[in-house]
C-alpha cells in the first residue's frame, strides 16, 4: 500500500492520511458505480452511474477481493 501511496503522491495526490489509498481503491464511485438504498420494490445495491469510471470494473472487483478481511472462526 505504501508504494501505491508514494506513486500517487508523485502523480499529484495531495490528500494525507494512512487510509487514503484504501479509501480510494474501495470506493465504488471510481469504478463508475453508485450505491443505492432499497426503495419500495427496488432492491438496494451498486448500480452503474452516468459518470465515466477511472478504473475498470474487473480491476475494481479484483481489488475488493484483496481487501476482504478474513474472519477467524471462534473457538
Amino acid at each position: 500500500m505504501y508504494l501505491i501511496k508514494q506513486k500517487a503522491e508523485m502523480m499529484g495526490l495531495s490528500r494525507k492520511g494512512n487510509m487514503i489509498v484504501e479509501r480510494i481503491l474501495t470506493n465504488p464511485v471510481y469504478a463508475g458505480l453508485l450505491k443505492a438504498e432499497a426503495f419500495k420494490n427496488h432492491p438496494a445495491g451498486l448500480f452503474p452511474g452516468i459518470h465515466e469510471p477511472i478504473i475498470d470494473l474487473i480491476t475494481w472487483k479484483m481489488i475488493q477481493s484483496k481487501f476482504k478481511r478474513v474472519i477467524k472462526p471462534e473457538r
